[in-house]
C-alpha cells in the first residue's frame, strides 16, 4: 500500500469515528420534567382528610395534599405490597401539592424514570425492592350470578378528546384547589378520595382493588377476572372522630360519607356485589433506603 492510500483510508476511518461520535450524542430530549413543583401542603384543622390525582389536557400532573409514600410510588410503583418499609420517622404526618409536567409525550415507564430523577434530586431518594409473603385479600364476586353492585356500573363516561396533531394544547388553568367528587365524575378523569367517600371514574379492576387497599388494610388481589372500565362512587364508615371537637368534625365528614354509611366489609358487597377473603401472596416490598425532607420551590 503507497502512502497516499494509506492516508485516504485513515482519513476515512477518522470522518467515521467524527459521524458516529455525532449521531451517539443526537438524542431525545433528556427524560426530566419541564416544570417540578413541591410544596408542604397547608394545615387544616377541619377533620376531613381530601386528597386527589389529576391530569389536566395539557399533560400537567397535579397532586394535591398527598404524602410522601404516595410520591415515591409514583418513582416505584407497588409489586404488590401495601408496605414501604424504612420510612423516617419525619415523614409520617407530612402531606405536600406537587405540579409536574413532562417536557414531551411520554409513556408510563418514562413517567416512572423521571419522577425517580425528580424525588432523586429533590429528596435524596434512594430505594430497592425485597421479596416478602403477606397476609392480603382475595376479591370475590359476592353473587353465585356474578352480579355487579349498584355503585359499580361499566362506564359510560367519554373523556375530553385530546389535542389534535399539530395543534397546541390548551392552556392550563392554575388549579385553586383540589376537585370535588362531581368534577371528577364529570371530567371522566381522576381519582379522589374525600373521607370515606371514593370516585372513580372509568377505572380498571386493578384500580378499583388497589384503592380497596386503604380500607381492607392490606393488599387486594383480584380474583374476579373482570375486563373494561367502570364508573364508581364508593362510601364507608370509618373509625368514629375523638376529643373535644369530635361532634363539629363527625358533622363535616357526614357532608361526605353519610352518617349511616355502612362498614368497609359491608359497604364492598353492598355496593360494588364483591366479598374478600383473606389469603396470603408472594409481593416485593419496597424498601427506602435513603430519604430527606424535599427541597420546596
Amino acid at each position: 500500500m503507497n502512502r497516499t492510500a494509506a492516508i485516504v483510508i485513515a482519513g476515512a476511518l477518522v470522518t467515521g469515528q467524527a459521524v458516529l461520535a455525532q449521531n451517539s450524542t443526537t438524542t431525545e430530549p433528556p427524560l426530566e420534567f419541564e416544570v417540578a413543583s413541591i410544596k408542604l401542603h397547608p394545615p387544616d384543622n377541619s377533620g376531613q382528610f381530601q386528597s386527589s390525582m389529576r391530569t389536566l389536557p395539557n399533560g400537567q400532573m397535579v397532586l394535591t395534599n398527598v404524602s410522601l409514600r404516595t410520591l415515591v410510588g409514583r418513582a416505584y410503583p407497588s409489586r404488590g405490597s401495601t408496605q414501604v418499609a424504612g420510612v423516617p420517622s419525619w415523614a409520617e404526618g407530612k402531606y405536600y401539592d406537587v405540579n409536574v409536567k413532562a417536557n414531551r409525550p411520554v409513556s408510563r415507564d418514562e413517567q416512572q424514570e423521571m419522577w425517580r430523577a425528580l424525588l432523586a434530586e429533590r429528596l435524596k431518594l434512594a430505594a430497592h425492592y425485597e421479596p416478602r409473603e403477606e397476609p392480603a385479600f382475595d376479591l370475590l364476586f359476592a353473587r353465585a350470578d356474578h352480579r355487579l353492585g349498584p355503585q359499580m356500573k361499566p362506564s359510560t363516561c367519554t373523556p375530553l378528546p385530546a389535542p389534535a396533531p399539530g395543534s397546541a394544547p390548551a392552556p392550563a388553568k392554575a388549579p385553586t384547589g383540589p376537585p370535588n367528587g362531581a368534577d371528577v365524575m364529570a371530567r371522566c378523569n381522576g381519582f379522589v378520595m374525600q373521607g370515606n367517600h371514593v370516585y372513580a371514574p372509568r377505572s380498571t379492576i386493578a384500580t378499583i382493588a388497589g384503592f380497596l387497599r386503604s380500607g381492607a388494610g392490606r393488599l387486594v388481589v383480584d380474583k374476579t377476572g373482570l375486563e373494561g372500565l367502570y364508573d364508581v362512587e364508593f362510601w364507608y364508615a370509618g373509625p368514629s372522630p375523638t376529643g373535644p371537637d369530635a361532634g363539629a368534625i363527625a358533622e363535616k365528614l357526614a357532608a361526605n360519607v353519610p352518617t349511616d354509611a355502612p362498614e368497609f366489609f359491608t359497604a364492598v358487597r353492598e355496593q360494588l356485589g364483591f366479598k374478600l377473603e383473606p389469603s396470603k401472596t408472594q409481593v416485593e416490598v419496597l424498601v427506602i433506603d435513603h430519604l430527606e425532607p424535599p427541597t420546596q420551590n
